[in-house]
């Protein structure tokens, strides 16, 4: 076993997320060349140097993950990473990739690009394959060529891209584990879970919820019954609810509203809104995973805004 996991029980002590793979990447990139050249020859790129690799690269149509400007010859290379653990794909998120791509070459900053899922195996497997991603390279693939080159700190690397793959793993498991009356690994998680809302969002009503299922239920003050919020611990999403009579009404109030990176499923008689948020572990103790229940908490409260102004309509 990596001595870094041995050393933690085979667990790191913190839940690693999406932000942590994109740093293991950059930082891979910048300090091993031999890193660099599995990588471009993974992705069919043989003899090209990587010049740039940047985090977080904000611009029209979204978001890159991680983006490398490779040099092969004359011909410029935008390598466009997108990294998931276990939030969902958003709708339209592929061709995103592709649109920012294509406007980076007619800009004239590259000759072509590539658009690259990284996730975890399982994740991956459940990709529709007609989604047009360029490549798409598992997590448990690069953390092996990492153990096996054996790079400085290969270690901590390894561990956390391990880490994320496992947490992926454990959380669909939980999330398709047949419901119970009582579940022993999900009722303190709930626990938990509804005393940090009571503690740190006095804005959002968490009442008991110690039963089978592996998601939070939340209302805001004045909503009306009907239209409340849930927290998907292990499928990675959070849900603004219109039961039956305010889905027709959400669906025509919310036309063109929505924030960016939202989509809405009809869902039975229920109308959704829905924000990707990472998953959950379902064998972490909360405390180690406050951040991950902190952020889609404040997707939760940023969309009681929406609540409301289809609160107001009225069915």
């Amino acid at each position: 076993m990596n001595p870094i996991l041995a050393r933690y029980d085979a667990r790191l002590p913190f839940s690693v997320q999406e932000r942590d793979i994109d740093l293991v990447l950059v930082e891979q990139l910048h300090v091993s060349s031999a890193f660099a050249d599995w990588l471009t020859r993974r992705l069919n790129l043989t003899s090209a140097a990587v010049e740039t690799a940047r985090h977080s690269v904000y611009r029209e149509h979204g978001e890159t993950d991680v983006l490398v400007i490779v040099r092969r010859g004359e011909e410029r290379v935008a390598v466009m990473i997108e990294d998931k653990i276990g939030a969902p794909m958003q709708p339209g998120q592929c061709e995103r990739y592709h649109l920012r791509g294509r406007i980076l070459c007619e800009e004239g900053a590259v000759d072509r690009y590539a658009a690259v899922l990284c996730a975890p195996e399982g994740y991956l497997a459940g990709v529709p394959g007609d989604q047009p991603w360029h490549d798409r390279i598992s997590l448990e693939e690069i953390a092996q060529n990492i153990e096996r080159a054996a790079y400085p700190g290969w270690e901590w690397r390894h561990a956390i891209l391990v880490a994320a793959a496992s947490r992926q793993t454990r959380a669909r498991e939980a999330d398709n584990r047949a419901n119970h009356a009582y579940d022993p690994v999900i009722a303190p998680l709930k626990k938990a879970y509804r005393d940090f809302v009571q503690s740190r969002y006095p804005q959002l009503r968490a009442s008991p919820q110690e039963g089978r299922d592996r998601e939070y239920f939340l209302k805001a003050p004045g909503l009306p019954s009907g239209i409340r919020f849930k927290h998907a611990f292990f499928r990675g999403e959070v849900s603004l609810v219109f039961e039956k009579a305010w889905a027709p009404t959400a669906e025509r109030e919310l036309q063109g509203k929505l924030p960016q990176g939202a989509w809405t499923v009809q869902h039975g008689s229920e109308f959704h809104v829905r924000m990707p948020v990472e998953i959950m572990d379902p064998q972490l103790r909360f405390d180690e995973q406050e951040e991950i229940a902190a952020k889609a908490l404040d997707q939760v409260r940023d969309m009681a805004g929406l609540a409301l102004s289809v609160a107001k309509a009225r069915p």
